[in-house]
């Protein structure tokens, strides 16, 4: 893991991913960089420089140049916190969309991790709106941390790493293993059974052990958990048994498809208390 990205709107949220992209960055000697995206408001269009296009207003072009001026403010007062001294720490600001920055960000600088704070998203803003941090999930080419407030990174014990059991996606789990080893945390894999994909915990004990065997994870305990939707399966199993993070792939899907289908993901995403690492396997 050598390259950090946290996508920063200043907020507490948004600390909260510095703090521990930092303390990430310390532990394997990796560079953290810190986005921060000027959003125009009305819809405005830019370029790929990140100005604004022909054909902006005199007051767009106004607007821009202020919240650039201020932001760089922002982010040379927080770069050069007493905290972070001997941190590889930079930082980059752009006008335009976060989501679609952010992707772009990522894939362009070989990004390893992206660190991200979230409040959560409930009830119809959850169903209509979502928010870039859902869209990142979903999307991502990097592993994704989101977390709702500060952690200890040395406190980080135990990783509940939920799946189905029908993972082939190496990457993911080379991804996970690291960040593992990275923390020293204990992976436990779990299985959660429900009435819509329930099977005997004989058969799902024998695909465990298939499945940790293969992909050399032969150290981690093995859990089937019951409940009766897997994100609250997930969410339980890790208060339950007092699991510090969650890691869980995530498939991808985008418009009418993830409409219809959701992803356990996001709602986890949303719901848990506790950071969530997320893999897209696409």
């Amino acid at each position: 893991m050598k390259k950090l990205l946290v996508p920063t709107d200043f907020s507490e949220y948004a600390d909260a991913a510095t703090d521990v992209a930092c303390q990430l960055g310390r532990k394997a000697n990796a560079e953290v960089m810190l986005l921060h995206v000027v959003e125009m408001p009305g819809g405005s269009s830019f370029n790929t420089t990140g100005q604004v296009a022909a054909g902006s207003g005199p007051t767009d072009n106004v607007y821009v140049a202020e919240m650039l001026r201020k932001s760089k403010e922002q982010m040379e007062a927080l770069v050069n916190e007493d905290r972070f001294e001997g941190i590889q720490l930079k930082y980059h600001i752009v006008v335009g969309d976060p989501y679609h920055e952010i992707a772009k960000t990522t894939k362009e600088n070989g990004i390893d991790l992206v660190v991200m704070g979230t409040k959560g998203a409930t009830g119809l803003e959850e169903f209509l709106v979502g928010s870039n941090t859902e869209k990142v999930v979903r999307q991502s080419a990097a592993p994704v941390l989101t977390l709702k407030n500060k952690v200890d990174l040395g406190k980080i014990n135990s990783i509940a790493f939920a799946t189905g059991l029908h993972i082939e996606n190496e990457s993911l789990i080379t991804h996970l293993k690291a960040f593992a080893d990275l923390t020293g945390a204990e992976l436990h894999v779990v299985r959660v059974n429900t009435p819509n994909n329930f099977q005997s915990d004989r058969k799902t004990h024998a695909q465990m052990e298939a499945f940790v065997k293969k992909h050399g994870l032969e150290s981690a305990k093995l859990h089937s958990y019951s409940d009766a939707i897997e994100e609250d399966g997930i969410i339980h199993f890790a208060q339950q048994n007092s699991i510090d993070m969650i890691a869980m792939a995530t498939h991808g899907r985008t418009g009418f498809a993830h409409l219809l289908s959701g992803s356990i993901a996001e709602d986890v995403v949303n719901h848990a208390h506790r950071p969530v690492w997320t893999y897209n396997v696409h």
